[in-house]
């Protein structure tokens, strides 16, 4: 097989793979879905979002990245084996990628998440955009050029540049927000260095607000509401925070050796959000929020607040059809 063949077999599947994940998200069962089916979903996808993403997905597996489900280049060469990413090259393309493709989200319609269940959240998202058209919401892997390589690099996360894409493409998210962002977390923001929020995108946010602020300018970013399901230290089931009432929530540390925090009990308070650690709120954010005290909390802190039970990892199958 040559070098074509094999790329276009690689293009073939790379599009199969996305057509499959936007039926999937319609309610579609993933081993149900026919080639019917399939093809119907592949003519429905904008020629232009298609060349985005075999240009992102060509461009990660020529500095050696693998995706799921496909081939890497060394692979399609040798016929065997795996090839290890150089690491200088693979952050290079990954620079490359972030820069030239597009991380932007619709005025006051930023959302960012951890510990949801995020096809729950992502299809929430869907529907608050059928029923307000006008009011766009949007997230990482819902609405901007990210959704073409989200869920296709988690063999990819330790060994090569999927986490380096997805912390370069998180930061990129923040540079890139505007007006009153909005963010939903378990128990707290988790401190843990893998935490993309914590440690990534909240101080994107801030150093964005701050450096508008430092050159006289009106911040792109104007407002944060971060919603707070079984916040640790407080008795509600879930309660939100705007500004700098941020400081009330905890930075929570894993306890008993857990990689992932699953339930309250396996975290505990590890100082306070916007006072210790990157989510310190630089002082010109400090003082342009206290001039603007209070704000109302984000129309979309509001939606999510009244559907928690909506977006949260459950055992039972998300019924995607169900009205909310």
């Amino acid at each position: 097989m040559n070098d074509t063949i094999r790329g276009s077999n690689n293009m073939q599947a790379d599009l199969i793979q996305f057509a499959r994940r936007l039926l999937e998200e319609q309610g579609h069962e993933v081993n149900n879905q026919s080639d019917k089916q399939i093809k119907s979903m592949l003519d429905q996808i904008p020629r232009n979002d298609q060349i985005k993403l075999l240009a992102m997905r060509s461009a990660y597996r020529l500095a050696g990245g693998t995706i799921e489900g496909t081939q890497t280049l060394a692979q399609q060469q040798a016929g065997v084996g795996v090839v290890t990413a150089d690491p200088a090259a693979m952050a290079r393309t990954i620079r490359m990628i972030v820069k030239n493709f597009d991380h932007s989200t619709p005025d006051n319609g930023s959302v960012f998440w951890t510990g949801v269940d995020r096809n729950k959240l992502r299809y929430l998202i869907s529907t608050w955009n059928k029923q307000h058209p006008t009011k766009m919401f949007g997230q990482l892997e819902a609405t901007t050029d990210t959704r073409f390589m989200d869920g296709v690099l988690g063999g990819d996360w330790n060994t090569g540049g999927g986490k380096t894409y997805f912390d370069a493409a998180s930061a990129a998210l923040g540079r890139g927000a505007t007006g009153h962002v909005t963010s939903v977390q378990m128990y707290g923001l988790q401190s843990s260095p893998d935490k993309i929020f914590t440690n990534v995108e909240l101080p994107a946010l801030l150093k964005s607000m701050d450096d508008d602020l430092a050159n006289n300018k009106q911040p792109k970013i104007t407002n944060l509401s971060i919603v707070v399901i079984n916040p640790i230290g407080y008795p509600e089931t879930c309660r939100t925070f705007t500004n700098l009432q941020i400081c009330s929530i905890n930075l929570i540390k894993n306890i008993g050796g857990k990689a992932q925090i699953y339930n309250a009990s396996q975290g505990a308070a590890a100082g306070k959000v916007g006072l210790h650690g990157p989510t310190r709120i630089p002082a010109r954010v400090r003082h342009y929020w206290l001039q603007k005290y209070p704000v109302p909390i984000s129309a979309t802190a509001q939606t999510i607040a009244q559907n928690v039970a909506s977006i949260l990892y459950g055992p039972d199958r998300f019924d995607f059809n169900k009205q909310l």
